[in-house]
């Protein structure tokens, strides 16, 4: 690209991929719009050798940078030759008084830091559902407050990282998991951070790693996350550090310690999770009903929360009357979905039984003539994690037969 000004440029998926040979830079009061199925490849050679970092290139945002892309056509940032780790310098957003930053449905690879976040206002930032993968940083955090939902950090080398003054970041329903070293790093003087409904999964450094401020301290909060598998469940390192709470989480299997320097409180557990291979929550699992309402009303997938689970009492956080709320949602970045039958539809001469499904779950169609005696109607179907179908078409199938979907003993409503 020849034209470093980012300012009132559209890009589209009819002009990708967009090959990006120097830095770009988006001032006030322009704006820059990225749209669905676009791809950018960054060369790996700074040919403007600008910037604080000659040798990379970086795309700094100090205005209105609208990227949405859809789960079907994400945006995707990565290196020019992908291979290469740590290519380029990653999205720089400097916010303030006039950044605005809107991303969603986007892919960032192969970067120092994948976002750099630096003096970020939550009215002006809106993360969601983008996944940063195989950076130095996945998402770094300097200065400033904002929210970032549905985050996937994975395959970097620390998936979050923030250490700098007067910090208050939060993430809620993210999976922070795979990643070299920490999966979450919080630190620095006059800060604070919220972390509710995340999984934090098989880092291979702590879960999440606290780091006290040498004057001034630390406030984290740490609500409703499923924390297993990594080297460190939370470590504490330094001691200026108030308020470190932990609430409602489930840590366990962390093969050096569960806790380093830090205690939770009592209504946490330390139970296996029993957690599907893409991280969501098996049938039985412990972190089911078991924590807070969110204000959230929908989890890393997209689907409900909170979902009551019929098998599973209430459990977590108690409401002002002295009973369980109704509403509790699960701990972790998906609220388990209860088998159930979506609709039930003739086709012909055929019965079809629209059901939610879970990943690799295996389920079938059973058929009975009097309620008591059950029969396998083939095929058994592996779960997708979306709405699925099974069909009864046997010659005798009519609307008065009973069906039911099962899966490993736990059966729909016939």
């Amino acid at each position: 690209m020849t034209n470093a000004n980012l300012a009132g440029q559209q890009w589209t998926s009819n002009g990708s991929p967009y090959i990006v040979d120097r830095d770009l830079f988006l001032y006030d009061p322009g704006r820059w719009e990225v749209g669905p199925g676009v791809e950018v490849l960054v060369s790996a050679i700074d040919r403007a050798a600008s910037g604080s970092d000659s040798n990379r290139i970086a795309i700094v945002l100090n205005s209105d940078a609208r990227l949405h892309g859809t789960p079907q056509q994400p945006i995707i940032f990565r290196a020019l030759s992908n291979d290469v780790p740590s290519t380029w310098s990653g999205l720089h957003y400097v916010g303030g008084v006039f950044g605005h930053l809107s991303a969603s449905n986007v892919f960032i690879s192969r970067a120092v830091n994948g976002i750099y976040l630096f003096h970020p206002r939550w009215y002006l930032t809106a993360i969601d559902r983008v996944t940063v993968a195989t950076n130095d940083v996945g998402i770094r955090f300097d200065y400033g407050d904002a929210v970032l939902n549905r985050v996937n950090a994975f395959n970097n080398s620390t998936g979050f990282f923030s250490y700098a003054y007067g910090t208050v970041p939060a993430l809620r329903q993210c999976l922070i998991h795979d990643n070299t070293h920490d999966g979450i790093v919080m630190g620095g003087e006059d800060s604070g951070a919220d972390f509710e409904f995340n999984t934090i999964h098989r880092n291979g450094g702590a879960g999440l790693r606290a780091i006290g401020g040498y004057w001034t301290p630390t406030s984290v909060r740490v609500r409703g996350c499923v924390i297993v598998s990594n080297s460190f469940g939370i470590r504490l390192d330094g001691t200026q550090v108030t308020n470190l709470a932990i609430n409602f989480c489930n840590v366990f299997g962390n093969s050096i310690s569960n806790y380093l320097n830090v205690a939770p409180e009592t209504n946490c557990i330390s139970a296996e999770s029993k957690l599907l291979p893409d991280l969501r929550l098996r049938p039985g699992s412990p972190c089911i009903d078991l924590a807070f309402p969110s204000y959230d009303h929908s989890d890393f997938a997209g689907y409900p929360r909170a979902v009551d689970d019929p098998a599973t009492p209430n459990r977590g956080e108690v409401g002002w009357d002295g009973t369980f709320y109704a509403w509790i949602s699960d701990i972790g970045a998906y609220e388990f979905q209860p088998l159930r039958i979506q609709s039930v539809r003739l086709a012909g001469a055929n019965i079809v039984i629209t059901f939610n499904s879970q990943p690799d779950e295996e389920y079938e169609l059973q058929v009975s003539d009097d309620f008591q005696s059950w029969t396998a109607n083939p095929p058994v179907l592996r779960g997708s994690g979306e709405f699925m179908s099974l069909t009864n078409s046997v010659a005798s199938a009519t609307i008065a037969r009973f069906h039911r979907i099962a899966l490993r003993g736990q059966f729909t409503n016939p």
